[in-house]
């Protein structure tokens, strides 16, 4: 039986997924913190190639044939019977905040398009008709893991609790973010070269005028919310 995770862009629903796979339950990879700490969440990760960390083993049919992630809540209803949902919700203000540095052209879709997604993501939380557990994914971003918040997604999920580990993990999860808004606060005002590594978002930066665009946007959006 595969579970399944719901979230919108932005909703950390990747790092809930390996935070899940933290307990004893799961121990197709081995040892755990070692694989995390090389391959996931290592030291040079950061903004400009976090995507490609991202999906490096996101679609792995290892992690998939035990928990599946979707940002579209159409998903979790063409799974073949998943056996439990976790969707996350986020206020779409907080998911932008989240997402800007990691992919500044958000998809193409632009501020408000990106604002109402999440929005309308969020809506449609409503037509699931199944065993769901709802979270808001803002109560994980703190440095320490919320031990309440764990506690019930183990609970959920009936799985081992292995807080200790999970929050090990959770720590260097959220110092790489921290880090990455500073990195992304202080990047240089002229282009000569996308510093995003990812394709997807260089391929969108070819000049100075897109450039200036993504400038005044990370700008505007890292120092409304410090």
């Amino acid at each position: 039986m595969i579970h399944c995770i719901c979230s919108p862009v932005g909703g950390y629903m990747n790092h809930l997924r390996w935070l899940i796979f933290m307990s004893s339950n799961y121990n197709f990879i081995s040892p755990k913190l070692d694989f995390i700490m090389q391959n996931i969440y290592p030291s040079d990760r950061t903004c400009f190639n976090w995507l490609n960390y991202e999906w490096k083993y996101r679609r792995s049919r290892l992690l998939t044939g035990f928990i599946q992630i979707s940002h579209e809540i159409e998903d979790i209803n063409s799974i073949q019977d998943p056996k439990k949902v976790i969707a996350l919700t986020m206020n779409p203000h907080k998911a932008l905040h989240h997402y800007l540095k990691f992919n500044p052209t958000l998809n193409q879709m632009g501020e408000q398009g990106f604002l109402y997604g999440i929005q309308l993501y969020n809506e449609k939380l409503t037509t699931l008709n199944r065993d769901i557990l709802i979270l808001n994914s803002e109560h994980l971003y703190t440095s320490v893991l919320d031990r309440e918040y764990y506690g019930k997604i183990i609970e959920f999920l009936n799985i081992e609790d292995n807080y200790d580990i999970a929050n090990m993990v959770h720590k260097v999860w959220y110092d790489l973010n921290e880090r990455s808004i500073e990195l992304v606060k202080h990047i240089p005002k002229q282009i000569t070269f996308s510093p995003w590594k990812s394709k997807s978002v260089s391929d969108m930066l070819t000049n100075q005028a897109e450039y200036d665009i993504i400038l005044e946007q990370i700008n505007r959006i890292y120092e409304n919310n410090k």
